[in-house]
C-alpha cells in the first residue's frame, strides 16, 4: 500500500514522502497514530506543497542562521570579574552568562546553541563555538578582564 507520511517516521522518511509499506502496518499502525494518510491524488497534491512549504521555510532558517553567524563573528562579549593573584576568576562565565550578554548587544541565540565544554574560569580570550543551525557553526570571543 502507498501512504503518504504526515510525520518523519525514522527507518521510513520524511514528512510529505510517498512511501510503500505493508496493507498492516499502514492499517494498524501509521493511520491510527496520524503518521500518513492513504496516497491519492488530493494528498499526493497536497503532501507535495507541503513538502515544498518545508524545504522553503528550512532554507528561510539557514538563511537566517547565516546572517547571524556573521554578526556573531565580529562580536566580542566582555566580562569584567574579580579574580585572585594568580588569574584565576571568583566563580565562571557559564552559557547562560554568554547568551545575556549577547541578548543585550541584540543578538538572539538560546544557551543551549553556546557550545561550551566547560565554564570559563581564567582571563584572557577564548573563542566560543556557537551551533545556529545544524550547517551553519559560528565562533564568538568571549573576553575576560578583571574588575
Amino acid at each position: 500500500m502507498e501512504v503518504i507520511l504526515t510525520q518523519e517516521v525514522r527507518p521510513l522518511g520524511l514528512a510529505g514522502q510517498k512511501v510503500s509499506v505493508k496493507d498492516g502496518y499502514a492499517r494498524n499502525f501509521l493511520m491510527p497514530r496520524g503518521l500518513a494518510v492513504p496516497a491519492d491524488r488530493g494528498a499526493d497534491s497536497a503532501s507535495r506543497s507541503r513538502l515544498n512549504a518545508n524545504l522553503r521555510s528550512a532554507e528561510l532558517a539557514k538563511e537566517k542562521a547565516a546572517q547571524i553567524a556573521g554578526k556573531l563573528e565580529e562580536t566580542t562579549c566582555r566580562f569584567s570579574l574579580s579574580s585572585g593573584e594568580q588569574g584565576k576568576l571568583h566563580g565562571a562565565v557559564t552559557a547562560s552568562d554568554i547568551a545575556r550578554e549577547l541578548q543585550s548587544q541584540g543578538i538572539s541565540i538560546e544557551k543551549h546553541q553556546i557550545q561550551l565544554d566547560a565554564p570559563l574560569s581564567q582571563l584572557g580570550e577564548h573563542p566560543v563555538p556557537v551551533r545556529l543551525h545544524p550547517e551553519v557553526k559560528a565562533t564568538v570571543k568571549v573576553l575576560l578582564s578583571k574588575a
